[in-house]
Formats: C-alpha cells, sequence, structure tokens
C-alpha cells in the first residue's frame, strides 16, 4: 500500500472517484433519511452518555495536509474498524 501512495491513485480508483457518487445520487441513495435508534443497538448502549468519545488510531493512513479527498480514508478506518 505504500508503494501505492506515493505512486498516486490508480486509475480504478480515479474512476470510482467519479462512477460511485454519481450512482448514489442517481439512485436516490443519498436522499434516504432513516433515523437510527442508537439505544437499540447493542454496541452503542453503554455510549449513549457520550456517543462521540474520540478515539485515536496509531498506524493507519493518513490524509496529506490540504487534501480534500477523505475517502479512501473513511474507508481505511472502516477496515480497521471492521477488523476488531
Amino acid at each position: 500500500m505504500s508503494r501505492r501512495r506515493r505512486s498516486g491513485p490508480s486509475s480504478e480508483r480515479q474512476k470510482m472517484d467519479i462512477i460511485l457518487p454519481t450512482y448514489l445520487d442517481m439512485s436516490g441513495f443519498l436522499d434516504k433519511k432513516v433515523h437510527t435508534d442508537w439505544s437499540t443497538i447493542e454496541a452503542y448502549r453503554d455510549k449513549m452518555a457520550s456517543p462521540f468519545d474520540v478515539k485515536y488510531v496509531d498506524e493507519i493512513a493518513q490524509q496529506t495536509i490540504g487534501s480534500l479527498d477523505c475517502g479512501p480514508f473513511v474507508a481505511a478506518y472502516a477496515k480497521y474498524l471492521s477488523d476488531g
């Protein structure tokens, strides 16, 4: 992964940067607003007093200063969370 970061984004990723937001917009996915009752989700029950605790993570992909493209970094963090 470190070599790919230095050489720039792949052409496949660049295509997805355009296709994914377009698809989400055209499909109406972004218009669907569903209220989440966090108190019914077991993993969040003990966090209801302070649901936005900050957790600092070491050794995860970092966004370069001045970059506004945070998508890959959100994906890396989601992978980190799913790995436990």
